[in-house]
C-alpha cells in the first residue's frame, strides 16, 4: 500500500517513462521494504529531483529526441506562412483602398469632414458584415 502511494506520486511528478525508470532504479527486485524508508510519498521529491537532473553516480537522463516531421512540399512552414490578420484588419484595408478611387474622392470632396468620415464608418460596417 505504501509503495503503492509513493509510485503513485512519482508517476503524477514526471512522465510515464520516466516514472517507471526511476522506480525500477530504486526498486528492481520489487521489494516493498524499499520503499518504507520515505515517511510518506513526499518524501521521495528530493531523490526524484536529484535523479532527473543526472543524479550523483549516473548519467543525466536524455532528452526526448525531437519528432520526426515527414517532408511535404505543399505544407509550408509556420515562418513562410501569412500573418493571420482578423475580420476587422481585412476589413480596414479594403475601406482604405475603397477610399483611394477617384470615384470616391469625388464624392466625398463636397462633404465636411464629419460626414465624409460618416459614409466612410457606413462602408466599413457594410464591408464588415458581408
Amino acid at each position: 500500500m505504501h509503495a503503492d502511494k509513493c509510485k503513485e506520486f512519482i508517476r503524477s511528478q514526471t512522465s510515464f517513462n520516466l516514472a517507471k525508470e526511476f522506480i525500477e532504479s530504486l526498486d528492481p527486485d520489487y521489494d516493498e521494504n524499499v520503499w518504507q524508508q520515505f515517511q510518506s510519498p513526499e518524501d521521495i521529491l528530493p531523490e526524484l529531483q536529484t535523479w532527473l537532473d543526472g543524479g550523483d553516480e549516473g548519467k543525466p537522463v536524455a532528452p526526448n529526441p525531437p519528432p520526426v516531421i515527414a517532408k511535404h512540399p505543399e505544407i509550408k512552414p509556420a515562418s513562410q506562412l501569412p500573418a493571420k490578420t482578423s475580420r476587422a484588419d481585412d476589413t480596414l484595408e479594403k475601406l482604405l483602398i475603397w477610399l483611394a478611387s477617384a470615384d470616391v474622392q469625388a464624392r466625398l470632396k463636397p462633404l465636411s469632414p464629419s460626414e465624409a468620415a460618416e459614409v466612410a464608418l457606413r462602408q466599413f460596417h457594410k464591408e464588415l458584415t458581408d
